[in-house]
């Protein structure tokens, strides 16, 4: 008796405690982490790309470094600015800590489809983030990363560029709307006639005056801007 009460006080003595397990677990990804971050940006710029027909971006080194130094510098100054003489398109994201979320932060950039026309494909002032972020023709990304107390700057470097005058209509596709073999008849229906409600909204929106739906989208665009910037 006195031996297995022995061994079972030795393996009550084995079993880890609450706080050794919790020191052996492995650390959890830093979400300001710069690694994390650029990859996830990858994510999910293609991820709106493949939405529009364009081909999925690849990380350039020389974009890298390019983009990371202007991150640096603008987090250095506290500032939200494209650099004065572009070479590649840019779309330049900044965000509180507290509100920092990488599709968030994407997804604000690919919103402003709402705004553009795609019957007068051009360039507006207000939908340059989206045209740039599924461009057909861009085919190279960097994403540079930087951070002070508060803040934190995400620099994303586009090449080829987009927004290039008189190719707009070649180069930002509508969205399609992606039917799979498996579908029925019935589901296919109501796809192709949610698509030609959603054409004749589109060409109802075309006709309605600017400045009705710049008043519509002021509001919205205040508050947003209270805790995030783009540039």
């Amino acid at each position: 008796m006195a031996s297995e009460k022995k061994s079972l006080v030795s393996c009550i003595k084995c079993i880890p405690s609450q706080s050794e397990l919790k020191k052996k677990r492995p650390p959890e990804p830093d979400q300001f982490s710069p690694d994390i971050i650029k990859s996830t940006v990858l994510q999910e710029i293609n991820k709106y790309r493949r939405m529009h027909c364009a081909c999925p971006l690849q990380l350039q080194e020389k974009l890298m470094e390019q983009a990371q130094a202007w991150a640096d510098y603008l987090a250095q100054k506290n500032l939200l600015e494209t650099s004065p003489k572009p070479i590649y398109g840019q779309n330049i994201m900044c965000a509180h800590k507290a509100m920092f979320c990488v599709p968030r932060m994407i997804k604000l950039w690919y919103q402003e489809k709402y705004e553009y026309n795609f019957l007068k494909p051009g360039f507006d002032l207000y939908t340059g983030h989206f045209t740039q972020l599924v461009w057909w023709a861009t085919q190279y990304l960097g994403v540079g990363v930087a951070s002070n107390e508060k803040r934190i700057w995400i620099v994303c470097y586009f090449n080829p560029p987009g927004n290039v005058r008189g190719l707009y209509k070649n180069n930002v596709l509508p969205r399609k709307l992606m039917l799979s073999d498996s579908e029925s008849e019935d589901e296919k229906k109501r796809h192709r006639h949610a698509k030609s409600l959603y054409k004749k909204l589109v060409e109802l929106e075309a006709k309605l005056p600017r400045a009705r739906c710049y008043e519509y989208m002021k509001a919205p665009c205040q508050r947003r801007r209270s805790f995030i910037g783009a540039a």
